[in-house]
Parts: C-alpha cells; structure tokens; sequence
C-alpha cells in the first residue's frame, strides 16, 4: 500500500478529532478547517466558505458574538472563553473556544489555530477521564477524588480529615457556619469521598420551598391525588435513592415536615400524596444550617429528635475571618477560575493579597469570589498585574491604577486652592480640578500612556481630556 504524503496525513488527523479545528490567518479569515467546524453553523462547506469563513463579516452580521482570534493576533498569547454561533437554520449553540497564535520569523502572529467544542463535549471528554482516573485510584492511589476544597489553615484541615474519615460511612453529617463559608462544598467534598459519589447529589434549599409545597416536592404524589396533579411526581427524597440527599439551610423546614422527614430517617420509607404504597429508600443525608438548632429546639422551632437524628456527625465551618491562611490559596483559586472564564491573562500585586487578608469577610467565600471576579472585570483589559481591590467598603471610590506603571515609586499628588475658584460653579470646580491631575500626571510620569496607566484611565480617555483642557503634549 502506498503511504500517504504529509499532507494527506495532517488531513486525516485534522477530521478525525471529533470537535471543530480551524487555521485562520491574521485577518480572522479561514484558511482551513475541518468538517467539525462546518457542522457547527449547520450548512454546507460551499455555504461556509461563502458566509462564515470571515470572522470579522461573522461577527458584523451578528453570526458570531464575538471574533476571539482579534484579541490572540492583538495580545500574542492564547485566548480561551465561550463564544455563542447562529446557524444557517437559525439556531444558536454555545462553543467554548482555545484558540493559539503561531507566529511568523519576526514575531508577529501570522495564523491563529484553533479549537471549538460544546458543553457536552467538553463534560463528556471530562467524564471518561474522570471515570479512567477513578478506577486507577481504586485499583493503585489512596482514593482522593475531585479535591475542590482550597485551604491551608489547621482548623480546615482537621475539619476535611475528620469528613474524610466518616465520608465513607452512612451516617447522616450536620453541617454548621455561616453563610459564606463554604457548607455546600463540604457537603459535595463528602458525597465525592463516599461510595454514592457515582450518582449526582441531590441538593435542596429548604428556604426557597414554599411551606405549603413542602410535602408534594419532598414526598412527591400520584397522578390525580389533589387538583392540578395531571401525572406522578417523584418527590425530592426518592429522586435521592442510592445517592446523597443535601438539605441546606435545614432551619427552614416547618415543624410538621420536621416531624415526617424524621419518620422517613427511622423507617428509611416514604408514601407518595394519593398512595398507600411505602417506598423503601436509601439515602445518605447532610444537613446545613447557619443557626443555633439548639436555640431553635428551646424556642420550639425545631424538634429535639430530629436534631439528635441530624447530628450523628457534625462539623462548625469556621468564617474566613478567622483562617486567614486561606484567602491567600483561595483568591489564586479564584482568580484562575475567572480569568480562565473571561480569557485574560492577570495577577495580583502582594499589597492585594494584604489588602484582602486584612479585610474581615462579612460575606466569607462568596464575598471574596465576588470580590476577585468584580475587581477582574472593572479593570483596564491591557493590565496584567493589577494593584487595588475592589471591597464592599470602598463605597464605589474611584481605584487606584490596576498597570504594572503604576507600581512606580510615583505619586500623583494635587494640592487644590478653593479660595482661587471663589464664584465658580461645581462643575467649574471639577473641570479645573481633574485639569490639574491630568497636568501633574504627565508631569510626574512623562508620556501620556504612563499618565493613563497611573491614573486607571485608558490612553484615548487621557487625549479626550488633553484636548478638552487644551493640555500640551
């Protein structure tokens, strides 16, 4: 048999990936592409060639969201994030997009190779790895599977060793914090090391059930047992059978559903509304709750059996106020996440990392998320290493420069006379004002790029104003 040239052997790799593969040229315009691509706008190869293979017309014409490989040729590195596609029948599909720069002899970037696949490929690829990895543990590894709790603090350690240890087991675990600190992923932590983690967890909010809902969602009924019931529903706690059933904020429950759940937890049955059938089940139940449950069972809010029930093994999930060893791990966590998501490339400066660990968290992990994707967001895209944090107290005051320029032993410092503006209005004042900090900016700094970086601003806002304000160059 003849062997096939080079050519004809890239070609058949390049059709046999499974997900869209395509080489572009600096000007976004196709310069090949496999069938995978194709089908991704749902029409022919002659039809793609005609309407698709421009990325920028694409994105002109709305087909596209947004043209990836611009912001690869601009910045010269790879860029990865979501980009949403209208096809020719009309229908839209998220793909998630790695795209890398090739570059010519002088450096520049002279094609873009890129890669496009859906969600569920992208799941699918990561499950068979996952599952493959898994069996390898049980078979060779101490089993440590999908470790998604960040910390370094003592108090967390002990924390996720004593999980760990029970997490086997089918004791029913309490879990208690505040909000914030991270009781749901503790609660996925111990179902991914127990023998259900093959089965999805089932994680209900107890707060967000109505009380009148509360036995038709966690019992389920039968078709016709009450008006409106047009067919079976199977409730929360059977959908649960042979897997984890996570009830947070476990405080919500109305008393008369406390009382059945603990009947449920001794018989380990239920009965569906309009049957007499019981229905074995098989469960293991976290619970989570960000109050005082002994309180609560003094007031007569909560039942002192179910509470017992509840707390065969129990864990206090400290804020992060106090393990501040862990904010430092969880921000750089964070922040891979995020600029992962967004496709930027960024960093924060040590004084961040303090800035942050001085900060108490009122909010707890959810707060310092939010915190790390806000500050991410509002900064300047051409800003690699980012110097201010956006935290709840700053009430909206203007940030100090996120450039690398601005870590410059430099201040920018305006000393303003309001006597010599006697008679001007507020608007008068500011203009006159934001005049002189741009002056002792470009003074201090020497160029307007170092001048819109020091004050957080971009080049174009800076020759707006030097122009408004009629300011030399």
């Amino acid at each position: 048999m003849k062997e096939r040239n080079e050519e004809e052997l890239l070609k058949l790799i390049f059709e046999n990936l499974g997900v869209g593969i395509f080489l572009l040229d600096a000007n976004s315009k196709t310069v090949l592409c496999n069938e995978e691509t194709v089908k991704m706008y749902r029409c022919s190869r002659n039809e793609y060639e005609k309407h698709y293979s421009d990325g920028h017309a694409a994105r002109e014409s709305g087909i596209v969201r947004h043209c990836i490989s611009d912001l690869v040729v601009e910045q010269k590195r790879e860029v990865s994030g979501w980009n949403q596609i209208v096809g020719a029948d009309g229908t839209s599909q998220l793909y998630y997009y790695q795209n890398k720069p090739i570059f010519d002899e002088n450096g520049q970037v002279k094609y873009v190779l890129g890669m496009a696949q859906t969600r569920e490929q992208i799941e699918s690829s990561f499950h068979d790895s996952v599952s493959s990895l898994e069996n390898f543990n049980r078979t060779y590894l101490v089993p440590e599977l999908k470790p998604k709790v960040i910390y370094e603090s003592k108090q967390m350690k002990e924390i996720v060793q004593h999980l760990q240890r029970v997490s086997n087991t089918n004791a029913n675990v309490l879990l208690f914090g505040e909000t914030g600190v991270g009781k749901d992923v503790m609660a996925n932590f111990i179902h991914d090391h127990s023998a259900y983690r093959d089965n999805t967890m089932v994680t209900v909010n107890c707060a967000a059930i109505p009380p009148n809902l509360f036995e038709a969602e966690f019992f389920g009924y039968e078709k016709g047992s009450f008006t409106g019931a047009n067919k079976m529903h199977i409730g929360l706690i059977e959908s649960a059978n042979n897997s984890t059933l996570f009830l947070d904020e476990i405080d919500s429950m109305p008393l008369e559903q406390q009382g059945k759940l603990l009947q449920v937890l001794e018989t380990k049955s239920i009965r569906r509304i309009g049957s007499n059938q019981p229905i074995q089940t098989n469960f293991r139940l976290i619970a989570a709750t960000n109050k005082n449950l002994m309180q609560m069972v003094n007031e007569g809010k909560f039942r002192i059996d179910l509470y017992y029930r509840l707390n065969i093994v129990s864990a206090t999930i400290p804020p992060l106020r106090q393990r501040k060893e862990d904010i430092r791990p969880l921000v750089k966590y964070f922040l891979e996440q995020i600029c992962t998501s967004y496709g930027l490339q960024k960093e924060f400066s040590e004084k961040v990392y303090q800035q942050m660990e001085n900060y108490d968290w009122p909010g707890n992990i959810r707060e310092l998320r939010n915190t790390v994707e806000r500050t991410v967001i509002c900064s300047e895209r051409s800003a690699k290493v980012l110097n201010y944090v956006y935290l709840a107290t700053d009430n909206n005051i203007e940030p100090e420069s996120n450039d690398t320029e601005s870590q410059e032993s430099k201040e920018v410092s305006v000393r303003y006379d309001f006597g010599e503006q006697k008679g001007a209005s507020l608007k008068e004042q500011m203009s006159n004002y934001e005049k002189q900090i741009i002056e002792e900016a470009l003074k201090t700094y020497g160029s307007p790029t170092k001048a819109a970086a020091a004050l957080g601003v971009s080049l174009s806002s800076i020759s707006r104003k030097m122009s408004q304000y009629h300011i030399e160059k």
